[in-house]
């Protein structure tokens, strides 16, 4: 099922319609609405909804429905429908939470809740994760903290959608991300340098080599963000 498909049954309070339906890399079926208080569940928000804005096309979090594997195909898949008070759910609260422990920002986060058809006072919520801009990811999950003998530390996460689940990366996944950045960057500041010597010649001169171990895609992606190409 579409996200768009999906989202139309959630806002006629169809709710039935969507037993069957199995989670994707897009769509994440939560149980209960998040108790933010406990900081083992405001935690748990901030790394659902940065999984899904470390997904290049974001994604939806629906809150409401219990979820089982499939024998055939182990896919997550609704079971069943579990309807929660209007009182228990706070937009403003949801948002600013995730945000106090999400770095970068995620851009357009917003929550609402869908009503019963049958009882307007209780329903399912949907929390809204749009595509977020290729230069803002990763999203990490992040919280200052003092331990108990007073020493400061960070708490970092890193989380992403793999089919119908959340990941958490290891320490060594991320680490190997950030290293691939930096080295990237720096391949194709050099490449760049490169051009642009070329270009104070008029053009006329020939391009001077790129470095030996410089691939032909750096290149080529150095002369499109020059707009060359």
């Amino acid at each position: 099922m579409e996200q768009a498909e999906l989202l139309a049954l959630l806002d006629a309070g169809d709710f039935e319609a969507v037993l069957g339906v199995p989670e994707t890399d897009s769509i994440d079926f939560k149980r209960s609405p998040y108790r933010i208080d406990e900081q083992a569940e405001a935690f748990e928000l901030a790394k659902d909804v940065t999984a899904l804005a470390n997904t290049p096309g974001g994604g939806v979090l629906v809150v409401g429905f219990q979820t089982r594997a499939r024998e055939e195909s182990g896919v997550d898949t609704v079971e069943s429908v579990h309807l929660f008070s209007r009182a228990s759910f706070s937009r403003d609260q949801w948002i600013a939470k995730a945000q106090q422990l999400v770095f970068p920002s995620i851009v357009g986060l917003d929550a609402r809740f869908k009503p019963s058809i049958r009882d307007q006072e209780r329903g399912v919520a949907v929390i809204l994760v749009p595509a977020q801009a290729d230069h803002a990811r990763y999203f990490l999950v992040a919280k200052e903290f003092v331990s108990a003998d007073g020493a400061p530390g960070w708490m970092v996460g890193l989380s992403v959608r793999s089919a119908d689940r959340n990941r958490s990366l290891a320490i060594g996944e991320i680490h190997a991300l950030i290293s691939r950045s930096l080295h990237l960057g720096v391949d194709i500041d050099e490449i760049k340098v490169l051009l642009r010597e070329v270009h104070a010649q008029g053009g006329q001169a020939e391009a001077p080599a790129a470095p030996d171990d410089a691939l032909e895609e750096r290149v080529a992606r150095a002369r499109r963000e020059l707009g060359e190409v």
